[in-house]
């Protein structure tokens, strides 16, 4: 099994999902360089903090909006 960091996994996991299908757009504070080089900054942009905000206004919108969140905050919610 190879072994990966987080951070490129989500990357690759992301690099898929765009190649595979071109209305998913990733908006996010903290952006991958290698995400909006491939991809433009059409469908990679950088927003303010508001992950909530953007994923729930997919149903108004023709587009799979993708967004990360960090896994310090993952770990956070499973401590709940």
């Amino acid at each position: 099994m190879r072994k990966i960091t987080y951070a490129q996994a989500s990357l690759e996991a992301l690099q898929e999902e765009f190649r595979r299908d071109n209305k998913t757009v990733h908006m996010s504070t903290d952006i991958p360089v290698e995400l909006q080089e491939e991809f433009g900054e059409e469908r990679v942009r950088c927003t303010p903090i508001s992950e909530s905000a953007f994923v729930g206004a997919a149903p108004d919108s023709d587009l799979w909006p993708t967004s990360e969140w960090p896994p310090s905050a993952l770990w956070l919610w499973t401590r709940w």
